[in-house]
């Protein structure tokens, strides 16, 4: 299975919307308190989420940028793990 940029960007849609986070990390400028948002860097692509001040981000998925397939199972298996919870 081919993962795209659009695959990611669904699952942290999804992720936002079950957290009840804002879907984009900034909204007219204003930084938006515990979103999730993707990080591109190095030919990879990590989770982030921004913190509740909206001063700053914490790395979610791993230390360092991934393939999107590495992160794509690791927002599935993040998901499942809510549903699972509940």
């Amino acid at each position: 299975m081919r993962i795209n940029k659009s695959d990611l960007e669904q699952l942290t849609e999804r992720l936002n919307n079950e957290t009840g986070h804002a879907t984009r990390p900034y909204i007219n400028g204003t930084p938006q308190p515990g979103n999730y948002h993707l990080y591109w860097a190095y030919g990879g692509v990590a989770l982030d989420q921004m913190n509740d001040k909206g001063t700053g981000t914490c790395r979610i998925s791993r230390d360092g940028c991934g393939s999107k397939k590495e992160l794509y199972s690791f927002l599935r298996a993040f998901l499942r793990g809510m549903e699972v919870s509940k």
